[in-house]
C-alpha cells in the first residue's frame, strides 16, 4: 500500500511538471538564476560518516583535498567572474575534514566574494574550531544535516558508533553558547533526515533538546526532508532496507530544459575538475573543464562548447545518465523553483544565452 501511494505520489508530480514545463517552453517563458552569483568550491571529497543513503561509501569518486594553490586558483576565478555568494562545500564529503580548514576560510574571508556559506554533518569539528568561525564576517549560512533523529537512528543511518552522536549534539550546544556573542552571526539551518513514520510532535531525545534551544533563541531554522535521492540511480532499495526511507528516482519525473542547478550550482571539485553541477554531478557529460589548465573564468564561459552543449541537450531533453537519474532537477521553464530568491539573481535563458555568437547560438525554441 506505501508503495502504491508512492507511486502514485511520483506520478501526480510527473503531470504537473510535465503540464508546467510544456506551457512555458511554448510561451518562452523561463526563469533562470544569473549565471555564477553562486559558485561552489569543494575543499575535500573526504567524509567522517558512512551514511547508507549515499554515494561516498560505494568509492565512485576519488577521496582527496584541495591543495593551497588550487583553492588560490579559485579564489581569483572567483574575483574574475564576480561570484557573490561562495560556497564552500563538498559533493560526497564534509568541510571539517580538511584540516586546513581555517586556512581557506580565512582566504575565502579576504576574497572578493560577498558571503560565505557551507553545509556540514558539524561531527568533526571541536570546541577551537567552531570558535575559530567568529572572524569569518563574510559567513552568512551554515547547513547542518542531521542523520536521525535519536542515538539508534544516527547509529543505523551512519553506519558509525554512538560516540559522533553523543559529539554532534555536544557540539550543537557550543555553538548556542557561541552564536550568542557573536555580533553578526551567520543564520543555522538544521535538516533532519529521517523516516516516513517519523513525527516532529512527538520528538524527544538530547538531540531534539539542542535543536530547540537553537530554534527558540532565533539562531537556527529547522526543517525535516523525508524524501531521498538515489544519487544518479546508484542507491537502491536495498542499500536503505529498514530505514522506513523513500527514494525518489529522477526517472519517474518529468524533464525537460536546462536544469536549474546548471546556473546557480556549478562546483570545483577539490581535484580542480569543473563539473557544472555540485548536486550530483559526477558524470563526464557534465566536466566543463580542468582548472589546473584553464582560468576559471573561460570554463564558466557561454564560449566553452563543453558548457554550451551541456545547455542545448538539456533544452532538447537530452540529459547524461546521472541527471537522468537525480531527482533534484529542476527545469528553467518551471517558475515555482525561483520563488523567494532574490529579483537580481534572475534573468531569462535567452537573455543569458544571447552573447553567444550567430553559429554557436543554442536555440531555445521548443524541439519537436
Amino acid at each position: 500500500m506505501k508503495r502504491i501511494k508512492f507511486w502514485t505520489k511520483i506520478g501526480g508530480r510527473y503531470v504537473v511538471w510535465m503540464i508546467i514545463i510544456t506551457m512555458n517552453r511554448l510561451l518562452q517563458k523561463s526563469s533562470v538564476p544569473k549565471p555564477w552569483v553562486r559558485v561552489f568550491v569543494e575543499p575535500t571529497s573526504n567524509c567522517n560518516l558512512a551514511c547508507r543513503f549515499c554515494s561516498y561509501p560505494l568509492e565512485v569518486r576519488a577521496r582527496e583535498t584541495m591543495s593551497e594553490d588550487l583553492f588560490d586558483r579559485c579564489m581569483q576565478g572567483i574575483q574574475d567572474l564576480g561570484v557573490e555568494q561562495l560556497w564552500i562545500t563538498p559533493m560526497t564529503g564534509d568541510v571539517f575534514m580538511d584540516k586546513d580548514i581555517e586556512t581557506k576560510l580565512a582566504r575565502a574571508q579576504g576574497s572578493s566574494a560577498k558571503s560565505i556559506s557551507f553545509y556540514t554533518n558539524f561531527v568533526v569539528p571541536d570546541e577551537a574550531v567552531i570558535k575559530a568561525l567568529k572572524p569569518i564576517g563574510k559567513l552568512r549560512e551554515i547547513h547542518i544535516s542531521l542523520y536521525g533523529a535519536d542515538e539508534d537512528a544516527f547509529v543505523a543511518m551512519t553506519r558509525k558508533p554512538a560516540k559522533l552522536f553523543q559529539r554532534l549534539v555536544r557540539n550543537l550546544e557550543i555553538l548556542n553558547e557561541e552564536l550568542n556573542d557573536w555580533s553578526n552571526h551567520p543564520m543555522i539551518y538544521l535538516e533532519l533526515r529521517e523516516g516516513q513514520q517519523f513525527r516532529l510532535e512527538t520528538w524527544r531525545s538530547p538531540l531534539a533538546v539542542a535543536v530547540d534551544r537553537l530554534v527558540r533563541a532565533g539562531l537556527a531554522s529547522l526543517g525535516v526532508q523525508h524524501e531521498y535521492d538515489t544519487w544518479g540511480g546508484q542507491i537502491t532499495p536495498e542499500h536503505v532496507e529498514g530505514l522506513d526511507i523513500s527514494l525518489v528516482p529522477g526517472e519517474a519525473l518529468y524533464q525537460r530544459g536546462a536544469c536549474f542547478h546548471v546556473f546557480r550550482s556549478p562546483m570545483v571539485t577539490s581535484s580542480g575538475v569543473v563539473i557544472a553541477c555540485g548536486c550530483r554531478g559526477h558524470d563526464a557529460d557534465l566536466v566543463l573543464g580542468e582548472l589546473t589548465e584553464t582560468p576559471l573564468k573561460e570554463i564558466l564561459s557561454f564560449e566553452n562548447p563543453r558548457l554550451q552543449s551541456v545547455v542545448s541537450n538539456m533544452n532538447a531533453g537530452k540529459f547524461p545518465r546521472t541527471c537522468r537519474s537525480c531527482s533534484m532537477y529542476r527545469s528553467v521553464w518551471d517558475h515555482r523553483w525561483s520563488r523567494g530568491m532574490d529579483p537580481h539573481e534572475l534573468t531569462t535563458l535567452e537573455d543569458v544565452l544571447r552573447p553567444l555568437k550567430p553559429d554557436h547560438t543554442t536555440s531555445t525554441a521548443p524541439a519537436e
